[in-house]
């Protein structure tokens, strides 16, 4: 019998940890041994001049030894018109450069300022031995000069 100590942080640990195994044990009989997909996502940011800034999120998923990529989103802050542009490449990193880029997409010159996503096009998977990131480059539609950032967002896996 599994002895829980008097109410306190120990206490909610122990209950917390047995409530985990439990989901754990049940996941694993329900889906007949195996695993169910991890969902999460990743964030980045990047500041620009003239007041600008951008904000990125890259939501994946893990199957198995593989991650998939579901959705890019971001935020575009600061002053700005109404054509700006987001640019995003989903890369795998090479050790001594060279990066492979194996998927990029670019918004039309009509992004405005606030909250945007996109979602992929076709399947972008990476095995899990793989390092994989997203750059996320901000262009900002301002007179004269238009700002730039580039913030990254990197799995945690």
């Amino acid at each position: 019998m599994l002895h829980v100590p008097s109410p306190g942080l120990a206490g909610r640990r122990i209950a917390g940890t047995c409530a985990a195994t439990l989901a754990a044990a049940t996941a694993f009989v329900l889906f007949g041994g195996a695993v169910p997909a991890q969902a999460a996502n990743v964030n980045g940011s990047c500041t620009a001049s003239r007041g600008n800034y951008g904000n990125a999120s890259t939501y994946y998923h893990v199957t198995g030894a593989t991650t998939y990529i579901d959705e890019f989103d971001w935020t575009l802050g600061g002053p700005s018109g109404g054509k700006s542009n987001v640019n995003l490449q989903q890369k795998i990193n090479v050790s001594g450069g060279g990066d492979t880029v194996l998927y990029s997409w670019n918004s039309p010159d009509n992004v405005k300022a606030g909250d945007g996503s996109h979602t992929p096009t076709q399947t972008v998977s990476v095995p899990l031995e793989k390092a994989t990131y997203t750059n996320y480059q901000f262009i900002f539609d301002r007179t004269l000069v238009d700002p730039k950032c580039t913030a990254r967002t990197v799995p945690d896996i």
